[in-house]
Order: C-alpha cells, then structure tokens, then sequence
C-alpha cells in the first residue's frame, strides 16, 4: 500500500474535488500551513493544564483531516479532544501526529 493511501483516500478525494489536482493541492498547502502553530496551540494548551483549550484545537484538526477523508487521524485528533486526562495528551498528541506526519 502506497503510504499516502495508508493516510487518505486519495481516489476518493480527487474525486471529492473532481479531479482538480491544484485545487486539492491548495488545500493540503493550507493544511500544512496551519499545522505547525495548531500543533504549538495544542503543545501550549497542554503545558498549561488547559484542556478548554486542547479540546478546541483539537476539534479544529478533526475537521480538517475529515477534508481529507483520513479516518485514523479523525479518531486520534477525536481522542485528543475527548480525552479529559491530561496526562494522555502527550500520547495522544503522538498518535495523532503519526497519522498525519
């Protein structure tokens, strides 16, 4: 299996944004753009204790992976949202970032 399918549908979602590839690729530019800071969001919310904010961040980055159909990295970007222990978050955060990166 090539590893960006393991990641995405990518038939389903060329399909989705029929068949504009630079379209699709505007898009998963400003994925990767917005990214890195979510993730430093995420990373500061949890230094501080603050699951308010962990959780809001988090349900920012379950609607941005559902864009692109990537059901692994929705249930860990759902399980960082839920998840009310923080002491999880940093494995959370690790799985969520393996099924993205």
């Amino acid at each position: 299996m090539d590893p960006a399918e393991r990641i995405c549908d990518r038939a389903r979602l060329l399909d989705e944004y029929h068949g504009e590839e630079d379209l699709l690729r505007r898009v998963i530019d400003a994925f990767d753009r917005e990214y890195v800071d979510r993730m430093s969001r995420i990373r500061a919310a949890v230094d501080r204790g603050d699951h308010w904010n962990l959780s809001r961040e988090s349900h920012a980055f379950k609607g941005s992976v559902s864009t692109f159909f990537a059901r692994a990295a929705f249930a860990a970007a759902r399980r960082m949202e839920e998840d009310h222990d923080l002491s999880n978050a940093p494995a959370n955060i690790v799985l969520f970032e393996r099924e993205v990166i």
